[in-house]
């Protein structure tokens, strides 16, 4: 409070202050002229005609080889009897050479000059010893500081001070100073720059400050007077802003003193807002930062909350990047701000990254109550990543009335505040909260990171209530926040969590090991709280009750690890022998939750505890016999899987047997001893075009295994039985027993495949060919299956499938597939699938069953074989106009028509007839102008405008159903016909109609939508109703806060 009275009283001495400078530097021509003669020597009315010594001649000629052109210099050479061959650089440097000439010294402050046009240059020294430059124009002068900075000055007549290190200029001044981050740019009649301060007085002057950003608009300053200038800021004396780069801008903000600061900010006294030629908005002192400050205020209104404002001051650190916007007003990349009654330097995006934070949450809602928290974050210099926030609210219920808007007085509450307490157990309080604490560590080299997570919600519904909130980043977004962007809460994690990865450093044997879990968790869910017994008034109340729903803990994980490990035990370039092991293994009490049917019930009674554990370990191992083409790879390990329910509350009532949770850990419960083994022979592995081929053989299984057989009796306390069984030759134990040969082959562009697969016992006979090829447009693959269904089933051909497809064109494509069924002896699908650009159609034919119509409705005929199934078509035609690549300044107008048409029909149940279409149209201009129109339509009967050519099948003559195609498109299109649009088979999806204006300083968006909904009344039969619903937003560009917006939905506005 202190540091902001000290504030106010130093803009209170500014405003006094500034009005009296102003009138020193508005002082007359004559007491102008006069000041700058006595005291700076600055610029005459004109250049002095008396007669000029010699030696003056000879430095006079020493600018003038400088500041010449090439053609200049070539009639200098010439004139004095040199070359006039070279560049101007060279030429330069001969001409020096010839009269004796040094370079330009550097000038006080490492100031270096330099002529890039001038019409005359004289070198002067006063009495007093001080040396001047004069130069008369039209002139352009560059002058470069040992900071790197760039000052380059156009006008009509300059004087230079070297001693002083100050240029003064007149006549059509143009300055500009170059910097790493920014170019500033001011225009005006004259100027006086002292380049080492880089400050100066300009009149009648203009300034442009371009953002260093991508920014896509920028802030122009007009002003009568600059007053002073230092890297720090620009002070500005009855100056206008605005965005707006039109002649006459359509909207300005003057002021009688503009502000403008080295990081970006910006200020203005005793201004007033014009939108064309009408003032909008007075405000005495304006502060826009380019970075957060600390206080931050939103103001706004919601149907439900009411009017409310929400306050952000930050103790400790400024807002962050990710709550802040970018606006034209800002004079930086990403540069926004906040609106506030204080000027302060704001820190850099850098430095606001690397500090903690620390703010004060309090806000007020009219109707709903109030909340107040606590947010923090840490700097990310430190070692651990900390964000926290803590706050309570207290909130009372709100009902919607039958009017239709929201009242916190309602008759169930006897027309009285209802306030909202939470209940947890025997836990009463009259407030709401919330808590969230989030830690974790940063990337190290150590492989060990770790994340604590604690939130905790007294309610599902205190993010809507209360954190969805927002903070002011300028003056106009103070004003805002209405809508609602958080839905209700369903669940929450609480967490601790490490993970960590090793790896030996021995490269000959590695060694590793993986940590990826080791957490400890509870977990809560929200459920509805039981209404049983209530009376009308209980039930009203307990509707807008925030804990109608409450949170409960599901389980309790208390450990909970996976973690894994590899290794070679001995490697060579022939062989290699290795192991690896994984492993995952948790603690969980489940809570008996049924019970629980509102917040007072929670006990945190256990339902049961429950152990488990599944681990792997195995030894692997490969030799490769190089000369032989073998390799061969051999596993071997044990894994197992255990479930154990320590402690297990039968909720039951007089129960007699085994409780299924106790079953389904009997049977989840096993151990196995697995073993498997492959030869794989690669005889063309030096041939490059055969390189792939192989013979494999195969065997993996099971040596032991111990499984659930059942129980030992009945009843509750019957015990689990378990078997061990021993390496046996049959389908139990062995998992895998095959022989594979294949035969790849590679020729240029083309590639075969040949394979034979072969199951052998004690697995049922298997004998699989496959064949594929590709080459260039063309492709085809087959396999063919013969197989014993059972072990005394006789040996059969069991499938055999095909494909083929040809893609001459890269947009045209022809493919088919076929199945042939040996059962039947008949075929068991077909497809053919066609796509030509936007066009495809696909039939299928299948085995399948057959129906009839009776009494309404499609049944099954009992027969079943091969028949035409299902038709398909689609097109996607697309027609754009592209706008030309220069547009100039003309208005050009371009458009895009897409469609999507499709159709789906059924060849058995031909009833089913789906036609869809979608039209989209989109027209645009150069000006900003874009409209899009779509219609979505579907036809559920299009079989009827073909009825003529489909049979009768049952009951049902299509003769009778048959439509006028045209007729019925025509009724669609016919909506000013009610009667028509009911009648037509053509049904109107989505209608929707979008129009967006770029109006230069303003975006303008609109649409409408119609579509049908569906209608259940009380009585009668449902019916469809269109729906319309449409919005319209006006956004100002510069301050995306200030807008405004009309919507309308489900027969009402809406905010």
């Amino acid at each position: 409070m202190r540091r902001i009275l000290c504030i106010f009283g130093l803009l209170f001495i500014l405003i006094l202050f500034l009005p009296a400078q102003e009138a020193v530097n508005q002082s007359s021509p004559a007491e102008e002229s006069t000041a700058q003669q006595t005291d700076t020597q600055s610029i005459p009315t004109a250049i002095s005609a008396s007669p000029v010594p010699e030696d003056f001649a000879r430095k006079t000629l020493r600018f003038r080889i400088a500041a010449a052109t090439i053609y200049e210099l070539r009639d200098i050479a010439a004139e004095y009897g040199l070359s006039a061959d070279g560049t101007a650089d060279e030429l330069r440097a001969r001409l020096f050479a010839h009269f004796g000439f040094e370079p330009i010294p550097k000038v006080k402050g490492d100031v270096s000059m330099t002529i890039e046009k001038a019409g005359n240059v004289q070198y002067f020294t006063i009495e007093n010893g001080t040396k001047e430059i004069r130069v008369n124009g039209p002139l352009e002068i560059r002058f470069a500081d040992s900071q790197g900075t760039i000052h380059r000055i156009s006008a009509q007549y300059l004087v230079f001070n070297r001693d002083t290190n100050e240029v003064q200029a007149a006549g059509n001044v143009e300055y500009t100073r170059e910097t790493k981050t920014r170019t500033d740019i001011y225009k005006g009649q004259s100027i006086a720059v002292n380049l080492d301060e880089s400050s100066g007085v300009f009149v009648d002057g203009s300034f442009n400050m371009e953002p260093t950003g991508a920014e896509s608009r920028t802030l122009i300053v007009h002003f009568g007077t600059l007053i002073s200038k230092s890297e720090e800021v620009v002070s500005l004396a009855n100056g206008s802003l605005t965005a707006c780069d039109a002649i006459d801008p359509h909207y300005i903000l003057r002021a009688k003193k503009i502000w403008l600061f080295g990081s970006g900010d910006w200020a203005v006294v005793n201004a007033t807002l014009y939108v064309g030629s009408i003032p909008v908005l007075w405000l005495p002192f304006f502060y826009y930062p380019s970075k957060a400050s600390v206080f931050h205020p939103v103001v706004g209104f919601r149907s439900r909350q009411g009017g409310f404002v929400q306050t952000t001051t930050y103790v400790a650190g400024t807002q962050g990047a990710e709550a802040r916007q970018s606006s034209a007003f800002s004079l930086q990349q990403g540069a926004t701000g906040s609106f506030g009654t204080y000027v302060s330097r704001t820190q850099t995006t850098t430095e606001q990254s690397d500090t903690s934070s620390l703010a004060v949450l309090v806000d007020a809602y009219s109707s709903l109550g109030a909340f107040a928290g606590l947010r923090g974050k840490s700097a990310s210099r430190l070692p651990v990543n900390l964000s926290w926030l803590v706050g309570v609210g207290l909130s009372r219920s709100v009902f919607l009335e039958s009017t239709g808007y929201y009242s916190p007085y309602d008759w169930a509450g006897n027309y009285k505040s209802v306030w909202n307490d939470w209940k947890f157990g025997s836990i009463a309080l009259p407030v709401r909260f919330v808590t969230s604490f989030e830690a974790s560590s940063r990337r190290n080299a150590s492989g060990l990171s770790w994340k604590v997570s604690l939130p905790f919600y007294s309610d599902p519904f205190i993010d809507q209530d209360f954190l969805d909130r927002k903070e002011s980043y300028d003056f106009f977004s103070i004003f805002g926040g209405a809508s609602s962007t958080v839905s209700e809460r369903t669940s929450f994690v609480q967490k601790a969590s490490l993970s960590w990865s090793w790896r030996a450093k021995n490269t000959q044997k590695p060694l590793t090991f993986n940590l990826s879990n080791l957490s400890s968790s509870l977990s809560w869910k929200s459920k509805y709280a039981s209404t049983s017994g209530m009376t009308a008034a209980q039930l009203r109340l307990n509707a807008v009750n925030p804990q109608r729903h409450f949170f409960y803990p599901e389980n309790a994980r208390v450990v909970d690890t996976t973690f894994s490990a590899s290794g070679i035990i001995a490697r060579s370039n022939a062989a290699s022998l290795g192991w690896t092991t994984s492993n995952a293994m948790y603690i969980e009490d489940r809570f008996y939750s049924f019970a629980w049917q509102k917040p007072q019930d929670i006990d945190f009674k256990s339902w049961y505890w429950l152990l488990g554990s599944r681990n792997n370990a195995s030894l692997n191992s490969q030799l490769s016999v190089e000369k032989a083409a073998l390799d061969f790879q051999f596993s071997s390990g044990v894994s197992g899987q255990v479930q154990y329910r320590p402690y297990l509350y039968d909720e039951r009532v007089s129960p007699t047997t085994v409780h299924p949770f106790k079953l389904a850990d009997y049977g989840y419960n096993t151990a196995s001893w697995n073993a498997g083994t492959s030869i794989i022979w690669s005889p063309l592995r030096n041939i490059d075009m055969l390189a792939a081929s192989k013979l494999q053989y195969s065997l993996s299984g099971k040596i032991a295994m111990v499984s659930y057989e059942g129980l030992d009796g009945s009843g509750v306390n019957a015990n689990p039985v378990y078997k061990l069984n021993w390496l046996s030759w049959d389908d139990t134990m062995i998992r895998d027993h095959s022989i594979l040969a294949e035969l790849a082959a590679k020729i240029g562009s083309t590639s075969e495949r040949l394979s034979f697969k072969i199951a052998l016992p004690p697995l049922l006979e298997n004998y699989t060919f496959s064949l594929s090829s590709a080459a260039g447009i063309a492709s085809f693959g087959a396999a063919y299956i013969i197989s014993r269904q059972s072990s005394l089933a006789d040996l059969k051909s069991t499938s055999l499938a095909g494909n083929v497809s040809l893609q001459p064109l890269k947009q045209l494509r022809f493919a088919a597939n076929a199945a042939w069924d040996f059962d039947a002896n008949a075929p068991l699908s077909v497809s053919a699938d066609i796509t030509a650009w936007s066009f495809n159609a696909r039939f299928t034919a299948q085995k399948a069953n057959g129906y009839t119509f009776k009494s309404g409705s499609w049944i099954q005929d009992g027969t079943q074989y091969f028949r035409p199934s299902t038709v398909s078509l689609s097109w996607k035609p697309v027609l754009m106009m592209k706008p030309p690549q220069d547009i100039s300044d003309k208005l050009v107008w371009y458009f895009e028509f897409g469609s999507a048409l499709s159709l789906s029909q059924n060849l058995i149940q031909y009833t089913n007839a789906i036609f869809g279409s979608d039209f989209r149209i989109s027209l645009k201009n150069s000006g900003g102008l874009s409209l899009d129109l779509s219609v979505s339509s579907i036809n559920k009967s299009f079989w009827r405008y073909y009825a003529g050519l489909l049979p009768v099948a049952g009951d049902l003559d299509p003769e009778i159903y048959k439509r006028n195609f045209f007729n019925d498109l025509l009724d669609s299109l016919s909506i000013w016909d009610s009667a028509r649009l009911q009648r037509t088979l053509f049904k109107l999806q989505k209608l929707s109609l979008t129009l967006a204006v770029d109006a230069h300083d303003w975006d303008l968006a609109g649409s409408i939508a119609a579509g049908p909904t569906l209608i259940t009344p009380d009585t009668g039969r449902p019916y469809y109703q269109m729906d319309v619903s449409f919005s319209i937003a006006v956004t100002w560009k510069d301050i995306s806060a200030i807008k405004s917006s009309i919507n309308y939905s489900e027969g009402a506005f809406r905010e």
